[in-house]
This record gives C-alpha cells, sequence and structure tokens, in this order.
C-alpha cells in the first residue's frame, strides 16, 4: 500500500483549507456559520473546464469560502458536468471532500503532482482559474478525504478574500 506520509511530509505546514461537497450550499453556510462561524463568504459560480481522468470536463461549481480560525472553510455545490464532485457527492453525500496546501508562491506544482504519482497517489483531476491552478491527489482511501494541492503564485484566491488571514 502506497504510504500517504510522504505527500503530507512535503505539504507539511501548508494545510489552510478544508472543503466540503454539499447539495444546497445556502444551507450548509448557514450550517457552516453556526458550527465553525465564518461570517464573511466569497462566493461564485465556477464554469472554468477541468481535465478528469485524462480528459477535459465540464464541471459547474457553485463555490462559497469562508474563514474559521486559521482555516479556509470552502463549500461546493455541483450544478452541471461531471468530475469528483458529483461522484462524491453521489457516492457519500455531501460532507468533507478535500484537504487543500498552498504552495509557496514559487512552488512548482506538476513537480508535486510527479512526486505524489511516484508515491502512489495519482492526479484525479485539474483546473485553473485565473493564474491558479488546483490538483487533486487520490487520497480517498487513505484519508477519507481528498488532498488538494494548489498553486496561487499571485495570490488570486487571497485578493479576492481581502479579509481572510491565515493564523
Amino acid at each position: 500500500m502506497s504510504d500517504v506520509g510522504a505527500v503530507l511530509g512535503r505539504l507539511a505546514g501548508r494545510t489552510v483549507q478544508q472543503a466540503f461537497v454539499v447539495d444546497d450550499i445556502v444551507t450548509a453556510k448557514a450550517s457552516m456559520e453556526r458550527s465553525f462561524g465564518p461570517q464573511q463568504w466569497f462566493e461564485f459560480e465556477s464554469t472554468a473546464p477541468w481535465v478528469w481522468q485524462g480528459r477535459e470536463v465540464r464541471c459547474d461549481l457553485q463555490m462559497a469560502f469562508g474563514q474559521s480560525g486559521g482555516a479556509m472553510i470552502e463549500l461546493i455545490q455541483p450544478l452541471a458536468g461531471e468530475g469528483v464532485h458529483f461522484e462524491f457527492l453521489r457516492d457519500r453525500g455531501p460532507g468533507a471532500h478535500h484537504l487543500g496546501f498552498f504552495l509557496a508562491p514559487d512552488g512548482d506544482l506538476d513537480e508535486q503532482i510527479e512526486l505524489a504519482a511516484a508515491d502512489g497517489f495519482p492526479p484525479v483531476m485539474q483546473g485553473a482559474l485565473g493564474g491558479a491552478r488546483f490538483c487533486y491527489l487520490d487520497t480517498v482511501a487513505q484519508l477519507g478525504v481528498y488532498i488538494e494541492i494548489i498553486s496561487d503564485p499571485q495570490g488570486m484566491m487571497f485578493k479576492m478574500m481581502p479579509w481572510w488571514r491565515p493564523s
């Protein structure tokens, strides 16, 4: 069996995001506000293409980002298309989907993907939004969630949420 510790060791100290796939983002936001405390959200609909299982797919998502302590909370409601978000919701229902790890601004996402694949955790789905790139690694069997590696060299995600401050 592959050792997820090697992947986590390379990303240590960079966990800043806990993401949940939901079937109703309005209800999920209210629940998160009661349980985790985010009071501000940045919301948008993403219609950017993704690569899933080696092919480009449509994966339209309603997304909301909030803050709880030093953690970014991400809510994802699949809207149309296909991909890991739809598959997860269909097979497991709403719940914790991935842990997000931001690379340093000079970090090399492609290198991290290659290293993770060599450790037995191939990329499952990849996408981009503006200058940011994202890759989900297949760690569900080991962790119960995916690992998402995030490359955001221009800090686009933090610019969208000027109130967000990691601890």
